[in-house]
């Protein structure tokens, strides 16, 4: 469950909340990983001269001093939403990734990614009870989504998303180290109803759950009803993404060559994510559990020899609904940051949403190259 690069980030914050000497370790240590080779932080101890050198092994050995009883749902949530609010997949892993990543923690946090199994501090969630998130942005004149557009939001989208591809092809470098960055992310085109987990004791997983959020701080919130025979394909385990993959491939190596190579290291490889006008054919929505999420979000995954895929831009729990889903009747509700809890909590009732502004999430398409993927023979 924590396999990945956010699940290791989330255990790597835990260990720091419960250990302020883990904390100090991890930010000194962090500190001489960053992949540009310049601090990314400034910090001098009282009467120093320079930080202290701090080895992935001391981390580890102070990650090993852990109070494993110390571990709350409280302190695994908090964690699990810096972990989020962290991931960056157009760019080289961070210090704090880096240092997660590094063979000498293995160990000990596969100790404490297993005591928090054991303590079952994360939460559960699913497409059921789900509520929709809108950030309210002037600049933003799309309506409240629709769900009875996603047909044609599918189809322009994969329209679009050919046409960037192509252009990309033809007239963009192929040294996959350019640093020419364009549409990182591989999730279904803005204007679908999305939806995460509205957890009782928390509120929406969408609230605080953010991938590059922009820092708001009020949001609506609606629910969200699935029909119970809507087809919902569940991305629990790679397998489960790569299948989605190889029923509908829609190759993406030159839009996103810099931006994957950055983030995972592979430049030897095409890549591919679903076409999602083709996999609403055969679904009616597509959720992304937290457990794919830890284990899976921001890695190389292998869809056949040569060719791969990375799972970017999504939220853990996040469902995207291509079809059987309504949105509840009753005017949205209003959610707003505690500036002392820093907790979300729900503020008023507002009128009807249609037509309200909200936060686009992304914006541009995502494409293929005429010459499809297909199984190898």
């Amino acid at each position: 469950m924590f396999a990945g690069p956010r699940g290791r980030r989330l255990l790597l914050e835990l260990a720091s909340a419960l250990s302020p000497e883990v904390a100090r370790q991890c930010f000194y240590a962090a500190r001489l990983l960053h992949p540009s080779g310049t601090p990314s932080r400034l910090a001098f101890e009282a009467g120093s001269n320079a930080p202290p050198h701090v080895t992935p092994e001391q981390v580890a050995s102070a990650v090993a001093e852990v109070d494993l009883s110390q571990i709350t749902a409280d302190a695994a949530w908090t964690a699990l939403v810096a972990a989020v609010d962290a991931a960056a997949y157009w760019q080289p892993p961070g210090g704090e990734d880096a240092l997660a990543a590094a063979p000498e923690l293995a160990g000990v946090l596969g100790g404490l990614a297993q005591a928090v199994c054991d303590t079952r501090a994360l939460p559960e969630g699913d497409h059921k009870g789900s509520t929709m998130v809108i950030w309210p942005r002037d600049d933003d004149p799309t309506p409240w989504p629709v769900p009875a557009a996603a047909a044609t939001i599918l189809q322009e989208w994969s329209a679009r998303a050919r046409q960037h591809e192509a252009i990309a092809a033809r007239t963009w470098p192929t040294d996959p180290a350019h640093g020419v960055s364009s549409d990182w992310w591989s999730t279904p085109p803005h204007g679908l109803v999305v939806s995460t987990p509205n957890d009782p004791a928390r509120g929406p997983w969408g609230l605080a759950c953010v991938e590059d959020g922009f820092g708001e701080e009020v949001a609506r919130v609606a629910p969200v009803t699935v029909s119970p025979s809507a087809r919902v394909h569940a991305i629990s385990t790679a397998e489960d993404w790569v299948a989605l993959c190889r029923l509908a491939p829609l190759e993406v190596t030159a839009s996103k060559r810099s931006d994957w190579f950055h983030t995972t290291g592979r430049g030897d490889v095409r890549w591919v994510i679903p076409d999602w006008a083709a996999v609403a054919e055969e679904y009616d929505a597509v959720q992304l559990t937290l457990t794919g999420y830890l284990d899976l979000a921001g890695r190389a995954l292998e869809v056949y020899p040569g060719v791969g895929s990375v799972i970017a831009g999504w939220n853990p729990g996040e469902t995207y609904h291509f079809g059987a889903v309504s949105i509840g009747a009753e005017p949205p509700v209003v959610w707003r940051l505690d500036d002392e809890s820093r907790h979300w909590k729900p503020a008023a009732v507002t009128s009807p949403p249609r037509g309200a502004p909200h936060r686009v999430e992304h914006t541009a398409a995502i494409g293929l190259i005429p010459a499809p993927i297909h199984a190898p023979p």
